[in-house]
């Protein structure tokens, strides 16, 4: 894989990740990164100070596609988006909005059928009509972004990040890994066999 494909990829994963971290994010906290010595060793770490931080209006001119509870369209114009920019829409509308989309879809609409678990085991159902309109939706050249509660982030990444490499056809995935591995955020892993 060229290095401008490796770029699009680490592009695409932080884009999604910040975007997914803002809609999923509990009310607004303000983080003090801050450094502790442990022996001759400096860890980081994060502090929180909830101050009752206000939401900064979005400056978005595009019109966003939501499909889900109108909730989730409540929560979007609390984080400061223009109402008149948000517009609600079905799944079996999705394939003809116009390419380069902002798309939100929220889990408990799209995520049934796109997870198995086998022996414990979480696999993505590639075969899925959903996985299917998430790949297509990316390969279009649509921003999507899931929406789910904190217990999904870790499901929502992996069907996304496989979504992308399908639709770029590409068997390099980037995934978020917990924090106590000290302090790595992201393994990338290459297919050595099928999903």
């Amino acid at each position: 894989m060229g290095s401008r494909s490796r770029l699009l990829l680490i592009t695409a994963v932080v884009i999604v990740v910040v975007v997914a971290s803002v809609l999923l994010a509990p009310p607004p906290r303000i983080f003090v990164s801050h450094g502790v010595k442990v022996g001759n060793t400096k860890t980081s770490g994060f502090s929180t100070a909830n101050q009752g931080v206000v939401g900064l209006p979005i400056s978005l001119n595009i019109p966003i596609y939501v499909v889900g509870p109108s909730t989730l369209v409540q929560r979007l114009v609390s984080a400061g988006i223009n109402q008149s920019l948000i517009k609600p829409v079905t799944v079996n509308e999705l394939p003809s909005l116009p390419g380069n989309s902002l798309v939100v879809i929220d889990w408990s609409v799209i995520g049934p059928g796109l997870i198995t678990n086998v022996s414990g085991l979480v696999h993505v159902n590639v075969n899925s009509t959903n996985f299917k309109l998430i790949r297509e939706l990316i390969k279009r050249g649509d921003f999507v972004v899931i929406h789910g509660n904190a217990s999904e982030v870790s499901v929502i990444e992996l069907v996304l990040a496989v979504a992308w490499s399908r639709a770029y056809n590409t068997s390099i995935i980037a995934i978020p890994v917990p924090k106590y591995l000290n302090g790595l955020d992201y393994v990338i892993a290459t297919e050595t066999t099928k999903y």
